[in-house]
């Protein structure tokens, strides 16, 4: 993951792993000030090496984008919410994710490179429709109940994991 993503590498790697059967699949969380990632032994199991490193590029990808702090409650089409986090969280995603995933070539009405509100107005519009689960679990409720804390702790992995890697940089 670090040769590939070497941002997500870095962000994965401050996150404690936690196997919880609940999740059914993988999401982030939060436990006390640490950022946690829950994720299923019976979903990861079956995965190769490297769809399990999409599904953690992934995962990062809904947390850099503030996909996280989307309510749903907020937003009429759920459908559209789903179509659009899923996209924006697999559009640079290179390697095999597994199953079905939900992927911008599967809606060539979305252009690439649009951030998740703007593909959710577009698809919102259109009364989007989608019979395929996300990848992951998408309950970050816990991330919203503290949501102070959660971005606190967020942000500083994240600019922990660019400043891990601008100093690899300068030692090159």
């Amino acid at each position: 993951l670090l040769s590939l993503y070497p941002l997500h590498g870095a962000v994965v790697a401050q996150w404690r792993m936690l196997a919880d059967e609940r999740v059914g699949s993988m999401c982030v969380g939060l436990s006390g000030a640490r950022v946690v990632l829950r994720y299923a032994q019976a979903f990861i199991e079956p995965l190769t090496m490297d769809e399990c490193c999409a599904v953690l590029c992934h995962e990062v990808a809904h947390v850099i984008g503030g996909h996280i702090w989307m309510r749903p409650d907020q937003y009429p089409s759920q459908a559209a919410l789903l179509i659009a986090s899923e996209v924006t969280a697999n559009e640079y995603v290179t390697l095999p994710l597994p199953g079905r995933p939900i992927v911008l070539t599967d809606y060539p009405q979305l252009p690439s490179d649009e951030d998740v509100m703007t593909r959710y107005q577009r698809l919102a519009g259109d009364d989007a429709s989608e019979d395929r689960p996300s990848i992951d679990n998408h309950d970050w409720n816990d991330l919203r109940r503290n949501e102070t804390i959660a971005r606190t702790v967020l942000g500083t992995s994240i600019a922990s994991a660019l400043g891990s890697l601008s100093d690899a940089e300068k030692a090159t």
